[in-house]
């Protein structure tokens, strides 16, 4: 994932963002068939609509956040992609009754900490 930001983040300097999305998109599509036939099974025609669904969030998402690139730096842009952890957090203990246990609560704080912290210095230092 660091290197598919990474490269998005050298693309958008060159090419639209949409361009990015479509290329990126392919190449893990590419890079994954072989895995997913191993083990495909045709989804049902509600299985396709929930695909479609995430598909569509998915590709929209990824949209933004390669916008994103192209309007920012990495480090400013990095202490937001740690949200995923408080909504994975609460998708998990609303939608699947999962409790996080102390381990997942410090972890996280640590990982969510650590990263506002660099990205803070960081700032002081481009003033600088």
């Amino acid at each position: 994932f660091a290197v598919s930001m990474l490269v998005a983040k050298q693309l958008t300097r060159t090419v639209e963002s949409g361009a990015v999305v479509a290329w990126l998109s392919l190449f893990v599509t590419l890079v994954l068939a072989p895995a997913a036939f191993a083990v495909w099974r045709t989804p049902t025609p509600v299985e396709l609509m929930w695909l479609f669904v995430t598909a569509s969030f998915a590709t929209a998402g990824h949209y933004a956040l390669t916008r994103a690139f192209a309007l920012a730096d990495l480090s400013v842009l990095q202490p937001f992609s740690f949200v995923q952890l408080v909504w994975a957090l609460l998708l998990g203990y609303y939608v699947f009754s999962e409790t996080p246990d102390m381990w997942t609560i410090i972890g996280g704080s640590i990982i969510v900490g650590s990263a506002s912290y660099i990205a803070h210095r960081e700032a002081i230092l481009r003033r600088q």
